[in-house]
Order: C-alpha cells, then sequence, then structure tokens
C-alpha cells in the first residue's frame, strides 16, 4: 500500500492504494485498455493455453514473486470476469 500511495503522488492522483488503482483504471480506459479477458473473445476454454504461454514466458522465471501454473489459472479466471 505504501509502494502504491508514492506511485498515486507521482502520477498525481490522491495518495493512497485505492488513489492509485482508480487511476490507472481511469488511464487504461483513456488509451483503451479492455477490462477484462472476455471483452477480448477470451473464454474459460483458453485457460490451459493462456496458463501454457505464461508459464513458458520468458520472464516468468524472473518474477520477483514466485507464481505457478495454478496462480497463473486463477488470475487469468478472475481476468475473464
Amino acid at each position: 500500500a505504501d509502494r502504491m500511495a508514492i506511485m498515486a503522488e507521482v502520477v498525481g492522483a490522491p495518495k493512497s492504494a485505492d488513489g492509485f488503482i482508480d487511476w490507472l483504471f481511469a488511464f487504461n480506459a483513456k488509451v483503451g485498455i479492455p477490462k477484462s479477458l472476455k471483452s477480448v473473445g477470451v473464454t474459460a476454454q483458453n485457460l490451459d493455453q493462456l496458463v501454457d504461454v505464461a508459464m513458458k514466458d520468458f520472464c516468468h522465471p524472473l518474477n520477483p514473486k514466485p507464481v505457478t501454473a495454478d496462480d497463473f489459472r486463477r488470475i487469468y479466471t478472475e481476468a475473464l470476469a
């Protein structure tokens, strides 16, 4: 939360984690980034493929927090909403 408050301050949003998140969603809308995977045609049938691609991505091992296939599946499932 402290780091996000700092980021909020940098972008001119209210200095809080919520302020940064609100700013980020507004920015995404402004530049046309969709809110969900569903809105770009992704379905639950695509989850296995998405998880496979994420696990094989060269950036995956560099993630500061270890992420498992189950973690990716949960993240993608939530992003379908």
